[in-house]
């Protein structure tokens, strides 16, 4: 805990599946050595691009059980980290103690998804019962509030919602009530007693950098955070927050938005955990060496083309499109399915997802790989 961190590039898996959506365990020996092959040692299992949600518990231990195997047991993969939130605490808490049984490095945890917590209190509450089901596991917050909903907290009580014009207006008043104090000393003491009864009915919004800060004292084996949200404002203040528990007395940051990956590690994060560099981990490479080694200019290229492909990948992924006559709305259901997909494009085919996110019908495949091969996409991913 002291020590342990990930750096680089670690991939978030996929779950291999079969024509009939069932776990085909059978394809993770390939797959290993697929992702060996392009310099990867280090992994995230279960997470959102692997489907995690869409599986059983058992299904998720096999999983994590199956990567062991073929990765840790093997020498091929140095560290593994397993995505253990589930829908309840109970099963999150089995998901932390067979990580523990089975030998992974490293655990993670989204934050309750259906009962969400309203202030940061209540998730550090809970954080801290996920990590202390395996105390000496290196304990990592996933933040990913684009799917849990879970972005800015509170410490007393009160959730601010973006778009809330209440909270909206309230902080643009404590803006201008800190100018008024400093412009005139004698001030207005009721509209000053007002504001301050507003702002415990109403509070400023707090963030993750705000998470860590009080959640340091309390979780002895937090170990940093896969920041998946495209906050680099909270991001950057995570970067100067202190770790206490850590020997460089600094949080483990991993990005997992990979459109602004190069932006992030110029920011401060450690690697990325993302899903573009099971198929294109050279490129995904070469932004973070060169951004490290101040190569502005080339780094910058690559991070294009990530973003290219990206804009291309979302179309079939999640967007409204036309197609022919007809207007297709969330395509294949997800961006996990627009990704599969160009896993079988390059070579290795890692079947479907699972419903309710859906295959590409042979017509939307082949124009997903025209506009792929137009971009250039089949030249310089590898």
């Amino acid at each position: 805990i002291k020590t342990f961190k990930l750096e680089g590039l670690i991939p978030a898996t996929f779950t291999p599946m079969t024509a009939d959506g069932e776990v085909d365990y059978d394809k993770y020996e390939t797959y290993c050595q697929y992702l060996v092959d392009r310099g990867i040692t280090q992994i995230y299992v279960n997470g959102t691009t692997g489907e995690g949600f869409s599986l059983t518990l058992e299904e998720r231990k096999k999983v994590v059980e199956t990567w062991i195997n073929v990765g840790k047991k093997t020498g091929k993969i140095k560290q593994i980290v397993v995505q253990v939130g589930a829908l309840n605490l109970h099963d999150t808490i089995a998901m932390v103690q067979h990580a523990k049984k089975v030998g992974a490095d490293a655990i993670a945890t989204v934050p309750p998804l259906f009962y969400k917590p309203k202030t940061i209190d209540n998730l550090i509450k809970y954080c801290r019962e996920v990590a202390n089901a395996a105390p000496e596991l290196p304990f990592y917050f996933y933040h990913l509030p684009s799917l849990t909903g879970v972005e800015q907290l509170v410490r007393n009580g009160m959730s601010f919602i973006k778009g809330d014009g209440a909270n909206e207006q309230l902080v643009r008043e404590v803006c201008q009530a800190s100018i008024h104090e400093h412009m005139d000393e004698e001030g207005d003491a009721q509209n000053q007693e007002n504001l301050h009864a507003r702002l415990q009915e109403h509070p400023v919004p707090a963030n993750v950098e705000d998470f860590l800060k009080a959640a340091s004292a309390e979780i002895p084996s937090l170990v940093g955070v896969k920041f998946s949200s495209k906050d680099l404002v909270d991001m950057l203040g995570c970067v100067h927050v202190p770790a206490p528990h850590r020997d460089d007395g600094k949080y483990n940051l991993v990005f997992g938005t990979d459109e602004k990956l190069m932006a992030a590690m110029v920011l401060g994060a450690d690697g990325s955990v993302g899903s573009l560099c099971n198929f294109m981990a050279p490129l995904m490479n070469r932004i973070l060496t060169n951004t490290a080694a101040g190569r502005i200019l080339e780094a910058r290229e690559d991070q294009y083309r990530a973003q290219q492909m990206c804009r291309v990948m979302y179309k079939y992924g999640t967007k409204t499109r036309k197609v022919g006559s007809e207007v297709a709305s969330d395509m294949f259901g997800s961006n996990v399915a627009a990704l599969k997909a160009i896993m079988a494009m390059v070579g290795l085919d890692l079947g479907g997802p699972r419903s309710p996110m859906r295959n590409g019908t042979p017509d939307e495949l082949e124009a997903y790989r025209k506009e792929l091969d137009g971009m250039g996409f089949f030249q310089w991913y590898k």
